[in-house]
């Protein structure tokens, strides 16, 4: 089987590489994490100075991004068997890249979080987890981080708060 699991820095996707560490795996298992960086657009450089910054901008990012895909990989090749996990940075599109790499491994299955955007943030920035499941050639899990559930004492007070906030304007 091989596991495709997109990454970037939040802690939705620290909830998916969880998700996937503590999940009893098939012998033969293959992992791949991935995290797309996007390129730096430098027709937006006015003058020598600001290239200069945006490149050593890119770099820095890039660094980053491979110090976060190697710690991921870390913490995966416990659940699998040696050297059937790899780590990469691809730079472009991130809904383009993954599901590129997916169709190009031939993934049986991709793995993602979600940050579970509502709303006008969800229409402004789109939803990469939706577009991913949509579009991928092979089975998608959307890995949700698990939010408290208040209990029904802090539902009334908050009822409440809105309530007298409301009556009060």
């Amino acid at each position: 089987m091989k596991v495709l699991i997109a990454i970037d820095d939040s802690s939705c996707s620290s909830a998916a590489v969880d998700a996937v560490a503590s999940h009893n795996w098939p012998a033969g298992t293959e992992l791949r994490v991935i995290t797309v960086l996007e390129p730096v657009h430098y027709a937006y450089a006015l003058s020598g100075s600001y290239m200069a910054s945006l490149i050593d901008a890119e770099r820095e990012m890039d660094a980053h991004c491979r110090k976060l895909v190697d710690a991921k990989v870390a913490q995966l090749e416990k659940s699998v068997d040696q050297g059937q996990v790899k780590g990469l940075v691809i730079k472009g599109s991130v809904v383009d890249s993954i599901l590129s790499v997916a169709k190009e491994w031939d993934a049986d299955l991709i793995v993602l979080g979600s940050h579970g955007r509502k709303g006008f943030d969800r229409f402004l920035l789109g939803s990469v987890a939706e577009k991913v499941a949509n579009y991928a050639p092979c089975s998608v899990e959307i890995v949700r981080q698990k939010q408290p559930v208040p209990d029904s004492k802090e539902k009334t007070q908050r009822r409440v708060v809105a309530a007298g906030q409301q009556q009060q304007e």
